[in-house]
């Protein structure tokens, strides 16, 4: 079965009726919360982010930093051996257009 985290419950509802996956309503920043969701998982897919051009310094910490580190302690506490993180090519922004990006390319 697939389980996954949500905070929007109208789109969780819609996702768990539409490809019958189990939703958890959990704000990624809280630790109890998170861990109690990654008990008994196989593996974590972890694509959630704060991914925007404007915002406050904290907000994006909080949204992709900690709310990672309590993925990651989660999956190590729960011994859960598959950890995906995919990222976002807002990493890669440096306040101007850019062409032909690549992995390999220096994170701004």
């Amino acid at each position: 079965e697939l389980h996954f985290i949500a905070r929007n419950t109208v789109i969780a509802k819609q996702l768990a009726e539409q490809f019958d996956v189990i939703p958890h309503i959990v704000d990624l920043r809280d630790h109890s919360a998170v861990h109690a969701v990654c008990q008994g998982m196989d593996a974590v897919i972890h694509c959630a982010a704060l991914s925007s051009p404007w915002g406050k310094w904290q907000a994006f910490y909080q949204a992709n930093v900690d709310a990672t580190k309590n993925l990651v302690n989660a999956a190590n506490t729960h011994q859960i051996s598959r950890f995906i993180h995919i990222s976002s090519t807002s990493v890669y922004f440096d306040h101007q257009d850019r062409w032909n990006i690549r992995e390999t390319d220096a994170i701004a």
